[in-house]
């Protein structure tokens, strides 16, 4: 049997996200992409967060997010990103032209 993207993306599952297969359609990722396709329109992006515990945001949704930014701006997309405070500065710098929103 071939692993699927679904399988690849959660055998590094660090943050009990496995939980979720179960209730999820095999192909979700699949789907997830022909819905992008099949929508056109805006995009609206919501990422970081504040971590108390290490008095800064989040560092990796930001520059995921942006990169997801990119993906659907070269499909075509226009995107706002959506974040906290703490957040948006790191998004007003690499949004190259989106709008940011907090």
């Amino acid at each position: 049997m071939d692993e699927s993207i679904e399988d690849i993306i959660l055998s590094q599952d660090k943050r009990g996200m496995l939980a979720l297969r179960p209730h999820l359609p095999d192909d979700y990722c699949s789907q997830a992409a022909q819905f992008i396709i099949d929508h056109p329109g805006g995009v609206i992006i919501v990422t970081g967060f504040y971590v108390v515990m290490a008095g800064k945001p989040e560092t990796d949704g930001p520059p995921g997010a942006i990169a997801i930014g990119e993906a659907l701006k070269g499909l075509g997309r226009t995107v706002t990103y959506v974040s906290d405070e703490y957040t948006t500065p790191v998004l007003r710098k690499y949004a190259n032209g989106s709008d940011v929103i907090d």
